[in-house]
């Protein structure tokens, strides 16, 4: 499957899944709104869930899927390593799985420092139910892995339509019989991490491909995978590292781990889709082609990446910054979520809105190093990002309270995109001809027009539906006018 074909089907199959996501997300709102219960429940998802990003999709697939690429060749280096590797992360997340379920009232007592009483028990108890999905959705991302390194695509980008149909399942199959939807919710995410894991094994099977537990032996291959994925876990995960921080600080603000939630939820949108469509098609097309000399292939991946970036995350941003009140409302503001909590996470959502663009650009600069075999810049890029958003939170928040949070996550991704185009122009590593900077400056163009569209519409009185269906309207016009002129003709010929 072609480049773009391949991101197009994985946008779409994204795109469904975010949908599914968000009928999941109106539920919690319509049922748990902003409430001691909601709060817990998302604190609770949020420890297996970085951990995930930690260990599995960020880590461990940026430094596992280069080194398999470079044994695809050899059958019986590529079993051994596929069998080392699977071991290696079994066993390492079984140990940690079994500890944090131990000490899980004193997790909860770092991730959540601002909990108490009923809403620190209810966190413990949900957090214990959830936890082993860590381990299954972990096992299930290295299939994941294995199945991108052959370019197969979508079956892996049904993973995560599976985990939304299951937990919308379970609020309606659970609700009646536990004490509340929020420990409906749980056991929905525990089932839907063996659902897929037991989803994607079959289709790797399918493909010839079988993997045993045994105890890891430190081949060459393998101690190059371990040797990279430690600074991995640093370059990749930083980012959810970081929302992981604000929910912490959030957990100081009444209401503000729900409000962050619910913002997030929308500013990721378009990076779960434009940003993990290409950076999950770039890193393997990127890895098989850096071991050849076609420097043309390399920045026809490269820059076609960022002028995708550019094209459809900078609508996004814009939407954000300027109808966050009107998205939210039509999203959420619905049962127990009121007006007091659609301002709120609006006011979130208006400077997360900012990142959108920095964040897609981060994850195609990663990659472009992941992909080269190099961890390490990422890691220490990462490491600085970090410390920007534990510094601007610790100083921010006690003068502009939980807005401090949005600001710092801003700042903290704007640090590591200004490095990283430091260090790809140093080492040359794209090179951006005449024709890709004509259709930059087009792109530019048409969002400064859209921007005025969408802050006319802001500005006028009708109700949220209205409004939004205006703004997707000029939106689309912007899509298929622009979209026409720059892939019009192939954009090898232009770059």
């Amino acid at each position: 499957m072609g480049f773009f074909k391949s991101i197009f089907s994985v946008s779409l199959l994204t795109m469904v899944s975010r949908v599914l996501g968000f009928v999941r997300d109106q539920f919690i709102a319509f049922f748990l709104g902003s409430s001691y219960l909601s709060q817990a429940f998302l604190i609770a998802l949020r420890i297996p869930n970085t951990f995930r990003e930690l260990f599995a999709e960020g880590a461990f697939s940026s430094s596992f899927i280069p080194t398999l690429a470079k044994v695809s060749h050899d059958k019986e280096k590529q079993q051994n390593f596929l069998n080392d590797s699977f071991s290696f992360l079994f066993i390492t997340l079984s140990l940690l799985t079994v500890v944090f379920i131990i000490f899980m009232p004193q997790v909860i007592t770092v991730f959540a420092p601002g909990f108490t009483g009923e809403k620190f028990k209810t966190t413990v108890h949900l957090a214990k139910i959830m936890f082993p999905f860590l381990m299954f959705i972990s096992l299930t991302t290295f299939f994941i892995s294995v199945m991108q390194n052959l370019k197969k695509f979508l079956i892996p980008a049904l993973t995560p339509i599976i985990y939304n149909i299951v937990l919308i399942a379970s609020i309606f199959a659970f609700k009646d019989i536990t004490p509340n939807v929020a420990v409906a919710l749980s056991y929905g995410v525990f089932i839907s991490g063996i659902v897929q894991l037991i989803f994607m094994y079959y289709f790797v099977r399918k493909q010839g491909i079988s993997v045993r537990i045994k105890l890891p032996k430190l081949t060459p291959e393998t101690k190059e995978f371990l040797l990279k994925f430690v600074p991995a876990i640093c370059g990749a995960g930083i980012y959810y590292l970081n929302i992981l921080v604000g929910s912490i600080f959030a957990s100081l603000f009444d209401g503000a781990v729900s409000w962050f939630y619910f913002a997030q939820r929308i500013y990721l949108l378009p990076i779960g889709i434009i940003g993990a469509a290409i950076s999950t098609v770039l890193l393997p097309h990127l890895s098989s082609n850096l071991q050849t000399t076609n420097l043309k292939e390399k920045h026809f991946l490269q820059n076609n990446s960022f002028l995708l970036n550019i094209f459809l995350g900078l609508p996004c941003a814009l939407a954000m910054c300027l109808l966050s009140v009107d998205i939210v409302g039509l999203l959420f503001q619905y049962g127990s979520f009121n007006l007091n909590d659609t301002l709120q996470t609006a006011a979130m959502l208006k400077i997360l809105g900012l990142n959108v663009l920095i964040i897609l650009f981060n994850r195609v600069f990663g990659s472009m190093f992941f992909a080269r075999n190099n961890t390490k810049i990422p890691a220490i890029i990462a490491f600085f990002s970090f410390v920007t958003n534990l510094i601007l939170l610790f100083t921010l928040t006690k003068k502009i309270g939980m807005l401090a949070i949005p600001y710092a996550s801003f700042f903290s991704s704007l640090v590591p995109f200004l490095i990283y185009i430091v260090l790809i122009i140093k080492r040359n590593y794209t090179h951006l001809k005449r024709g890709v900077w004509r259709k930059i400056f087009l792109v530019l163009f048409a969002n400064a027009i859209l921007g005025v569209l969408f802050s006319f519409i802001s500005k006028t009185e009708f109700i949220p539906f209205v409004k939004i269906a205006m703004a997707a309207f000029f939106g689309i016009g912007y899509l298929i006018y622009c979209g026409s002129i720059l892939f019009k003709r192939k954009v090898a010929h232009t770059n």
